[in-house]
Order: C-alpha cells, then sequence, then structure tokens
C-alpha cells in the first residue's frame, strides 16, 4: 500500500487545493510562463526588503540598547553615535538615491511588484517618523521612488490601456465575493498547516517583527480589497509576493522552536519543516506532470515567414490562443507580430482591432475601406489557417481576399494574402 501511495503520488496530476482560480492563476506557474520578467522583479523585491530592513533594524535594535546602558563609551552608545555621523556627513544619500532609482524604474518590469515595494517604503517611512536616524534616509527613497514611478504608472493607464479603469475596489476578490468565512476556508485550503504557523508566530514575536510583518502583508491585504486588472493574474503577483514573506514568518517559527534546548521541540519543528516540504513536492510532482505540447522550431510556413517576410511584420489571423503547434506559433518563432490576440486583453482595450479583423475578415465593406484599415493599422498579412476556417467566431470571406489581395503563400491549408 505505501509504494501505490507513492506511485500515485509520483504520477498526479492535479494540485493539493483545487480551489476557485487555482487551474490558471495562482499555483500552475502561468503567470511565470507568461511574464518571464515577473521571476526578476519578485529578486528585486526581496532584496530591497532585505537591504532595508537588514540596515534599520539593525541600527534600531543597537539604538534601542542604548537607553538600558549608563556607559557613555559602551558599544551601543559608540553605535548611535556612528549612525549620527552617517546623517551629518551625509554618506546615506547615495544608498538612498540607488534604492530610490531601482524601484522607481521597476514598472517598466512590473508594475505591481512596483506597487508592493512602494507601500513597503511608504509604510516603513511612516513607522519610523520619530526616529531621525532612519526616517530621512527613508523619505529620500521613498520620495525619489515615488517621483520616479509616478510618470510611468500613468502612462500605463493612459491611451488604449484596459489599466485606466483599474485599480477599484472589489473586496474578496480572490475568490470573488466578500465572504469572511469563505476567505478562511480558501487561504486554509492554499497555505495549510503554513497558515496555523503563521497565527502563532505572530503570538510570540516581538512587537517590532509583528509590525514589519503588518507591513509586507500589505500586497496580501491589497490582493484582497481591489481588482488590478482584467484579469486575476495581477492579483495573483501579489499573492506570489505575500507568500515569500509568509514563507519566512513561517520559516523564522520553527528555527526559533529548533534552537530551544527540549528535544521534543527540536523534534516538533523538524516534522513541521517536513510536512511543509512534503506539500511543496506533491505539487511539483503536479507540474512535472504537466502535458506537453511540440511545437516545430522550422515549420515550411516559419520558414517561409523568415524569408519572404520583413523582420516585425504584422500578420492578421485567428486571435485565439491554440495550445498546439499552429500558424500563431509558427508568426511568433518567425520573429513575426500579431495584429490582434486576445492574450492582450488585460493589457489593452482590444474591441476596435477585433472589430476592423471582423470587418477584414468576412469582405462584406468595400476593397477600397478595407484596404484603407489594413493601410492605417499598418498590417502586412492576413494569414488564413484551417483553424481559421473551422472558428464560429471569426467568419472568413476567403473567396473576397483571393479576388482582392495577392496569395504570398498557399501549402498545407495554409495561405497567406497581401494587399501588393
Amino acid at each position: 500500500m505505501g509504494l501505490g501511495y507513492i506511485k500515485k503520488a509520483y504520477e498526479k496530476t492535479e494540485w493539493l487545493a483545487l480551489t476557485l482560480f487555482e487551474g490558471w492563476g495562482l499555483f500552475n506557474l502561468n503567470v511565470f510562463v507568461n511574464q518571464r520578467h515577473f521571476a526578476f522583479s519578485l529578486a528585486l523585491l526581496v532584496f530591497v526588503v532585505n537591504y532595508v530592513i537588514s540596515l534599520f533594524e539593525k541600527e534600531y535594535e543597537e539604538n534601542s540598547e542604548v537607553d538600558l546602558n549608563i556607559t557613555e563609551n559602551s558599544e551601543p552608545a559608540k553605535a548611535k553615535s556612528s549612525i549620527m555621523t552617517k546623517l551629518r556627513d551625509h554618506s546615506w544619500i547615495l544608498s538612498s538615491c540607488f534604492i530610490g532609482l531601482t524601484v522607481g524604474i521597476t514598472p517598466y518590469w512590473n508594475s505591481v511588484v512596483n506597487t508592493a515595494l512602494l507601500s513597503f517604503l511608504g509604510l516603513y517611512t511612516i513607522i519610523n517618523i520619530t526616529k531621525k536616524d532612519i526616517f530621512l534616509p527613508m523619505f529620500v527613497t521613498t520620495g525619489i521612488a515615488g517621483i520616479v514611478s509616478l510618470p510611468q504608472l500613468l502612462l500605463f493607464k493612459s491611451g488604449d490601456s484596459s489599466l485606466n479603469e483599474y485599480p477599484k475596489l472589489h473586496i474578496g476578490y480572490e475568490i470573488g465575493r466578500f465572504d469572511i468565512l469563505d476567505l478562511t476556508d480558501y487561504y486554509f485550503k492554499i497555505l495549510g498547516l503554513k497558515l496555523i504557523i503563521v497565527i502563532i508566530a505572530l503570538f510570540i514575536i516581538p512587537n517590532r517583527k509583528k509590525i514589519l510583518f503588518l507591513i509586507l502583508s500589505v500586497p496580501f491585504i491589497l490582493a484582497n480589497l481591489l481588482q488590478l486588472g482584467v484579469i486575476l493574474y495581477d492579483n495573483s503577483k501579489l499573492m506570489i509576493a505575500s507568500l515569500i514573506f509568509i514563507n519566512c514568518l513561517a520559516a523564522h517559527f520553527i528555527v526559533k522552536l529548533f534552537q530551544e534546548r527540549t528535544v521534543v521541540f527540536k523534534f516538533f519543528s523538524v516534522v513541521l519543516s517536513a510536512c511543509l516540504m512534503v506539500a511543496g513536492v506533491l505539487d511539483l510532482m503536479s507540474v512535472k506532470n504537466l502535458p506537453k505540447v511540440t511545437i516545430a522550431d522550422k515549420s515550411d510556413f516559419t520558414q517561409w515567414i523568415i524569408e519572404n517576410t520583413e523582420p516585425g511584420s504584422t500578420f492578421l489571423t485567428l486571435p485565439t490562443i491554440q495550445y498546439y503547434d499552429n500558424v500563431v506559433s509558427n508568426i511568433f518563432m518567425a520573429g513575426g507580430k500579431m495584429y490582434v490576440h486576445n492574450a492582450a486583453d488585460s493589457a489593452y482595450k482590444l474591441d476596435e482591432r477585433f472589430n476592423n479583423l471582423n470587418i477584414i475578415l468576412r469582405g462584406e465593406e468595400s476593397f477600397e475601406k478595407i484596404k484603407s484599415i489594413i493601410e492605417q493599422e499598418g498590417i502586412d498579412y492576413i494569414v488564413v489557417s484551417p483553424e481559421l476556417r473551422q472558428s464560429g467566431d471569426f467568419p472568413v470571406n476567403e473567396n473576397f481576399l483571393i479576388e482582392n489581395f495577392v496569395t504570398k503563400y498557399n501549402y498545407n491549408g495554409i495561405a497567406v494574402y497581401s494587399i501588393n
């Protein structure tokens, strides 16, 4: 029976907690697959948080010890003196400018991580408002980060971007509605034993660390108060950022437990670690067993695009995701661009482009009008594939295309048309 369970675990294809949205949002790595830059921005988030806390919290603890020591020449007193010296000689300005500018340019990597970083810097500045040696450097850092970030964030919300309607208040968005019991059940399924560990840890860690953890929990709070975009991906990024710090708190508790002299506590901490790791290993088995699709890197159509079109040419074809080798993957593999694709719905308002696509494919308007749309929109090629012909959502009048356009390619059911 034991071997049977191991075999089932090794071959499992589903996640441990079959919760709402889990199949496509938070746990199946789609966020990382579709936005490969997200991993870098997460690393930057951890670096900035770790840098700030390791720098200023050490100084905070040293300053706190000064009040308990009468001797002015003691080590804590000297530490406080050195901190004040840094403020007087402005040696902190360089690091504040560096961190501020680094956070300020993160919208170009990931605007959601930028939001998490700005919230951390701002709140950390506020809780240290009475401590000049921490407040002044943090105020400058946060100010620079905010000033550099703001124009980029406003740009992302301008024009045809779908983000100009977001963020908006949507309490309980992670489960689709606001219900305390359902939210608790949802996160218990997601975090499991880790949620219990975190709750216990909050009762035993010092107040200062509790405050820091609450600040680092802001992304978690925002993910459940606001809807950041058309789909759940952006909120899921906040959740993943939160999970990093939840893991840190859980690890802190287990380490403290192991450091206890009692053998029972040490044993219990090892058991907890093993349980948490097993859960991760089981979900990794699901990743291992995900269905795999083979896409040709050099099909006949891909090779034709490379040899006969200009790099970066724009193609109009079926605008839906197809999870197999198809003309869309061929176009992307060859370095081409799609005029419209429904995977971009979360970034742009695409109604006008979908309308243009239908006008062109249906061929019900005059050729001059359709030609004008193609030239105005910068469409280089129209690709008719078997999938497009079979699509009920985007009917195509291929006779109109044959009669009015130049056929550039026609092989294996794929036809390419151009106005010249």
